[in-house]
């Protein structure tokens, strides 16, 4: 219900004018505000109950620099992949279940020796390329890909 239907309502039930109802409700809303904003609850019976809460502190995390990453024995490769028509074998599609690929927006597309080459559409996520390294326990070579092209791939899984 939108304030114009309210206002028709209370009209219809009460006779007031228009004006009247709609600078009652406007002086409803500046008390509720000043109440919450003062830090104290408005319980209204029979209508609501508008309460305070309050959220822990958010942490600031610092973000890595970039080239931290090679600690990681991860490599980024800034050499784009064409993966438009390309065919992921199952085996490699595997290495990074399906749940998690979504998740990260990350695929698997190739595989040697104890390297693994992943596709992101963004190659700085760091969290993303931390949690893979871990999962994985590989060596990553990481290449830039477009969002369209990460899809087609995505939609290889089974």
């Amino acid at each position: 219900m939108e304030t114009y239907d309210l206002i028709m309502k209370i009209r219809a039930k009460t006779g007031l004018s228009q004006n009247d109802i709609r600078k009652s409700l406007e002086a409803l809303q500046e008390i509720i505000h000043e109440e919450i904003s003062a830090g104290r609850d408005v319980e209204i019976p029979n209508f609501g109950k508008y309460t305070v809460v309050s959220y822990a502190q958010t942490q600031t995390i610092e973000p890595v620099a970039v080239d931290t990453i090679t600690e990681f024995n991860t490599n980024i490769v800034n050499e784009k992949l064409n993966l438009v028509d390309s065919i992921i074998s199952k085996k490699t599609l595997n290495r990074i279940p399906k749940h998690i690929a979504h998740h990260f927006q990350v695929i698997p597309v190739e595989e040697r020796d104890d390297v693994l080459v992943i596709a992101m559409a963004d190659p700085e996520d760091i969290e993303a390329i931390e949690f893979l390294k871990k999962k994985i326990n590989k060596n990553l070579e990481i290449r830039p890909c477009t969002q369209k092209e990460l899809n087609y791939i995505l939609k290889q899984y089974v």
